[in-house]
């Protein structure tokens, strides 16, 4: 018995899965995943409330095959199953903690539902809490806590049952209604509640629609667009990306939806699906290494990173876009930064009447580059002779580069020359920027190649 307990904690608990995928959604009473390879969805088992694991590795899914609701995990590379043992009560709607380590899910106990832990580190089960019924758990990006709802609050706790914070629901969802199954998932940064709650149409019906409340000013921002109905069905990867179900009225199934919440994009990336959840790609062990000049220790967020600006000065189409190139180099981070001159003039002033204006564009080293967590400070001096007529491009690393590189200069004035930048990385795909002079904030987000 001890050797076939062994056994199934190394198939659920094993880091080297071979064979992974990036997102699941359940179709009728089937669970998809998606084949990035085939370029199409495959159907993998029969469930309902499937949940993918954070490496992609294994779906948690609700199974009713003996009639009486279960939660199983299911390993899509060896295609073993682990029903979670939690006595004859009713389970269903798994969620996976962040660390890939937890199962949060509803549980039926003695009349009441309840929001169960299964632990893969040790193989227990337990209640979160029994002081009041709770429902549709969502995990903080810590692994640490769990949100739950009782239909008139919100429940923050930590994992062993310690209750954290709790909010009235009312003045969250204010005049919208929610229900057992709304689920409420708290963004990475701590600052926004992520939820679905029921608007009313020009008709005056109740209409679904995926809501954003701001735990800081208590505004509250609709995030689906007008006239698509949506489902209780939320995820947000860390990438600050949200997949939620909707559809228009003249729409047959449900359809997935991506938003990015950065750029407020949205696109349509399965047809005729519902439950979604994504892999996490910031899974990786995150390297740390030494810093000696500034005696601290930062996390390995070597990359570029882009600021797409969608309101340029310019009316010729020039992008005016910001990016930042951060590597290690001798045991320490090092970073250029490449932007319009916008930061450092008012850029009406110098620009002769009747022409339109297009900024300079420069590439300079961050100065003073601290590191310290996840958090950023840096400054920038920029002076005439580093101002160009185009983007730079990232492949040129200093103002002589670009001179030989056959760059024109920019024959304008600016208004000042250095500036200070502070910032934070969001698990280590998002970069928030802000700027101390001219008090403005940017979001980069980290490029793919």
């Amino acid at each position: 018995m001890r050797f076939f307990l062994f056994l199934l904690v190394l198939a659920y608990n094993c880091q080297a899965q071979t064979l992974t995928f990036n997102l699941a959604f359940q179709r009728a009473d089937k669970i998809f995943v998606f084949d990035e390879k085939a370029n199409k969805a495959v159907s993998v088992i029969q469930g309902n409330d499937a949940c993918l694991s954070p490496d992609g590795s294994k779906i948690a899914y609700t199974s009713n095959t003996t009639g009486t609701r279960k939660v199983v995990a299911y390993s899509l590379d060896t295609k073993k199953h682990l029903t979670i043992n939690v006595g004859n009560h009713t389970s269903y709607a798994p969620v996976w903690s962040p660390d890939g380590n937890y199962l949060a899910f509803q549980t039926f106990v003695d009349g009441v539902w309840y929001t169960g832990l299964f632990s893969f580190v040790d193989q227990s089960f337990r209640l979160l809490t029994r002081a009041h019924e709770s429902y549709a758990p969502s995990w903080a990006a810590d692994s640490k806590r769990i949100l739950v709802q009782d239909m008139n609050k919100l429940y923050i706790y930590e994992r062993n049952g310690q209750l954290v914070k709790n909010y009235n629901l009312g003045p969250i969802t204010k005049d919208y209604s929610t229900s057992s199954d709304s689920k409420f998932i708290l963004t990475p940064d701590e600052q926004f509640l992520l939820f679905t709650a029921d608007a009313f149409d020009a008709a005056g019906m109740p209409v679904g629609a995926v809501f954003m409340y701001n735990l800081k000013t208590s505004a509250l921002t609709r995030l689906s667009p007008k006239g698509m109905s949506c489902t209780g069905d939320l995820f947000l990867n860390n990438q600050n990306e949200l997949f939620f179900c909707g559809s228009y009225d003249h729409e047959k199934e449900e359809n997935i939806h991506k938003l990015d919440l950065i750029t407020k994009k949205m696109t349509t990336v399965i047809r005729n699906g519902r439950n979604p959840s994504a892999r996490l790609t910031s899974n990786e062990t995150i390297a740390a290494a030494t810093d000696t000049e500034n005696n601290n220790k930062y996390p390995s967020y070597v990359g570029t990173y882009e600021y797409i600006n969608n309101f340029p000065f310019n009316k010729k189409g020039i992008k005016e876009n910001h990016y930042i190139v951060l590597w290690k180099e001798d045991g320490r981070i090092t970073g250029l930064y490449f932007g319009p001159s916008t930061d450092f003039e008012e850029a009406t002033e110098e620009v002769p009447e009747g022409h339109p204006h297009i900024p300079g564009f420069f590439v300079t080293n961050m100065r003073d580059l601290v590191i310290d967590d996840n958090k950023i400070s840096f400054g920038l001096t920029v002076s005439e002779a580093d101002l160009f007529t185009k983007p730079i491009s990232l492949k040129i690393t200093s103002t002589d580069e670009a001179k030989s590189a056959g760059y024109k200069h920019w024959n304008f004035q600016i208004e000042s020359h250095t500036n200070k930048y502070t910032g934070q990385f969001k698990l280590g795909q998002t970069l928030v920027l802000w700027d101390e002079i001219k008090g403005a904030e940017r979001a980069f987000r980290k490029m793919e190649y």
